[in-house]
Order: C-alpha cells, then structure tokens, then sequence
C-alpha cells in the first residue's frame, strides 16, 4: 500500500507501508479523498517534515471490518481524524470524547489519511449518503464541524 510523507521545503514522497488489518472495532477505509489541511501545508512549504504522513480530513468506502457494529463493509463514510483521545478521562468515559483532557495513547500502525488504506476506530466514521461525492464528504468533520461548533 503506498502513503504520503511530507519532507518539507516543497517535497513529499510516496512510500510502501504494510496494509492495514481491521481487529475489533477498528476497520479499514480505502481513502477516496484527503483533503490538505493547513498542519500539513505548513510542513510541506516549511523547513521541517511531518512527524507522521498528515491528514486528518478525508473520506471513503469501508474496506474491511472485524467486529463493528456501526459500519459494515462497502459503506461510504467520512473520517473524523481531527481529534483522538485517550479513553481514561472523566470526559471520555462519559462518552464526551470531545472534550478529553489528556494526550490520546500513541496507536500503532495509525497513519493519516493521505494513505490508500487506513486503520480507524468505527466511531470515528460517519456514514454519508453513497451518492454524495467523496470531495464533499471530506469537508463534513473538520472543515465545517469545527467552525460550526466554535460558531455555536
């Protein structure tokens, strides 16, 4: 499977990664849109590579799942990456994952959606209609759901 990684100074390269198996909740989207958000624009034209491959407003089709119970394979969805948490929390295990006070732990084998293939919780995918264009459903989590939030 082939995955961005951002150099800066104006590169990137495409690189090989193993592809990633659901297990448990987590499942696998095939990314159809990755959207650059302004984190990895910074990188890009900046002087320093991304710490990891970016990308964290996309969206796509279920690949693959193991054991959800809120996605089923072939579903269109878009990802919620902008936010992880850390499941310990007061916040979190009152289902407010939103507003986790702490770090989020580092998760293996996670990468951001400039990937083909990428391995999510299935709360984090939002269901889409199928006839609603990846481009579009890509904007529905950061791009419109943080400003509208702040708005409110």
């Amino acid at each position: 499977m082939k995955t961005v990684h951002i150099l800066g100074n104006g590169k990137a390269e495409i690189i090989e990664v193993p592809e990633p198996e659901p297990v448990d909740n987590r499942v696998v989207v095939k990314i159809e849109s990755s959207l650059i958000c302004g984190t990895e624009k910074g990188h890009y034209l900046g002087p320093n590579a991304m710490p990891d491959n970016g990308g964290h407003e996309a969206a796509g089709v279920v690949y693959a799942t193991d054991r959800s119970d809120k996605v089923k394979e072939g579903d269109h969805v878009t990802v919620f990456l902008s936010f992880t948490h850390c499941h310990r929390c007061p916040a979190c295990l009152s289902g407010e994952w939103l507003h986790c006070w702490y770090p989020p732990p580092k998760v293996e084998g996670r990468r951001g959606t400039h990937s083909q293939y990428i391995l999510v919780p299935d709360y984090l995918c939002l269901p889409v209609p199928d006839d609603m264009p990846f481009d579009h459903a890509a904007l529905v989590g950061d791009c419109f759901g943080t400003p509208f939030r702040a708005m409110k």
